[in-house]
């Protein structure tokens, strides 16, 4: 009986689900798992790594502008962790680990790509955007550090490296 009613209520809730997305094809059931399909709706952690996807390859033929537009929006959509608001569960912590090494690569990437172009501002702005969503990376920090210790901004980077020792401790 428990499981009748498990299975009636999940039914429900699948339904309710695909009339509020307003497409009947946009959540998929295949009798084991649910997904979403990305061809019927937009998903933001996909189109994050599609568009990380394209811009490391542009960055990696030489294709600067593209890689950096791309790169750009990009990190723009990563807007945190996924699913960082939610009590943590098992099936969370695989795609989450992904997403955010996938982030970190192209953060640093990028970074390093507008630091090579003579773009400090950029990569500045990038590398605290970064530390933003993910203060305790400590490869970001370091190369924010660098940046601004050859900018001539020293005391900028002892904040900088003040502020990650605090949080690491």
């Amino acid at each position: 009986l428990e499981g009748d009613l498990a299975r009636g209520a999940f039914r429900t809730a699948l339904h309710r689900l695909r009339k509020l997305l307003e497409d009947a094809h946009a959540v998929e059931f295949d009798g084991a798992s649910v997904r979403l399909d990305p061809t019927h709706v937009w998903v933001d952690a996909l189109a994050f790594e599609q568009l990380a996807d394209s811009a490391e390859s542009h960055l990696l033929r030489g294709e600067g502008p593209r890689g950096r537009f791309e790169g750009a929006e990009a990190a723009a959509l990563y807007a945190g962790h996924f699913l960082a608001d939610q009590p943590e569960s098992a099936w969370v912590l695989a795609p989450q680990q992904r997403l955010r090494s996938r982030f970190a690569r192209l953060t640093s990437m990028l970074g390093e790509h507008l630091e090579h172009g003579g773009e400090a501002a950029q990569a500045r702005a990038l590398y605290m955007q970064a530390i933003e969503i993910d203060p305790l990376h400590e490869e970001t920090a370091r190369r924010l550090m660098v940046l601004l210790r050859d900018g001539g901004e020293t005391s900028a980077a002892l904040e900088v490296y003040r502020a990650l020792r605090q949080r690491l401790s």
